[in-house]
């Protein structure tokens, strides 16, 4: 249960964090805004305690720390691309009692397949996944190698969360398009093309949640083969055509 102290402050069973743009000393700084942490409390009548999860960009290690404490897995693989944690997330794994459901991997690129893989043996073993949350590069390439490992782990019914799927549009609107300028990378595809799969595999992709800065996507009852797997494959011959229509195919 979150409770709120402030529009930037909150706890759960005695565990504070605060949310920021940057890390704050001696505190657990998630960087997210008020409507992710709301939007994951609503995960949690979904998650049970107990659950195995996957997070894919841990930045600070703060939302780490907050997903352990919310949901009680049985096991947080943690997946980070820095090679060091924060002091302040060490102290929170060696001394909270939920610290010991993590288990952080870092310098583990997300694209890189053969780590990932590596890291799901020795984390999980052949068990399902609960959840898996992808807060890591925002680039579409990398995005999709792991979507396409880790979404068939999933247990029917699990959840894949795209965190800032919309980064590029929502900073033209702010910034403006010099911002990013038009070599964007594509990133918001990976979740047009879970819609589309929804709409021509639903058994597989059974709902897609958009909220502005994140894609609940919920795994089907229908069966997978790991390591066959290709969100591509999913769409059907119109929502592939839409792809290469835009230029995108090539990125699946």
């Amino acid at each position: 249960m979150i409770t709120w102290i402030s529009d930037n402050e909150f706890e759960i069973d005695g565990t504070k964090f605060k949310l920021a743009i940057v890390p704050e000393h001696g505190v657990l700084t998630v960087m997210k805004e008020r409507f992710h942490i709301e939007a994951y409390a609503e995960l949690a009548e979904e998650i049970k305690p107990g659950s195995n999860i996957v997070e894919i960009g841990i930045r600070s290690g703060a939302s780490t720390a907050l997903m352990a404490v919310l949901y009680k897995p049985n096991c947080l693989s943690a997946i980070e691309l820095n090679k060091k944690s924060t002091k302040l997330f060490t102290n929170f794994l060696e001394s909270h009692p939920d610290g010991r459901r993590i288990r952080t991997h870092f310098g583990c690129d997300q694209g890189d397949i053969s780590q990932l893989e590596a890291v799901l043996k020795s984390d999980f073993g052949q068990q399902a996944l609960d959840l898996v949350i992808d807060d890591a590069s925002h680039q579409l390439i990398p995005s999709m190698a792991s979507f396409n490992l880790l979404f068939p782990r999933l247990r029917p019914g699990g959840i894949f969360v795209i965190e800032d799927w919309s980064w590029e549009h929502f900073a033209e609107r702010e910034y403006g398009i010099e911002y990013t300028g038009w070599e964007v990378t594509g990133f918001a595809n990976l979740t047009l093309m879970t819609v589309l799969a929804c709409a021509h595999s639903p058994d597989i992709i059974e709902k897609v949640t958009l909220r502005r800065g994140i894609a609940v996507v919920h795994r089907g009852p229908g069966s997978l083969q790991q390591g066959e797997f290709k969100l591509i494959n999913l769409l059907g011959e119109r929502g592939q055509q839409l792809l290469a229509d835009a230029g995108q195919r090539d990125a699946s």
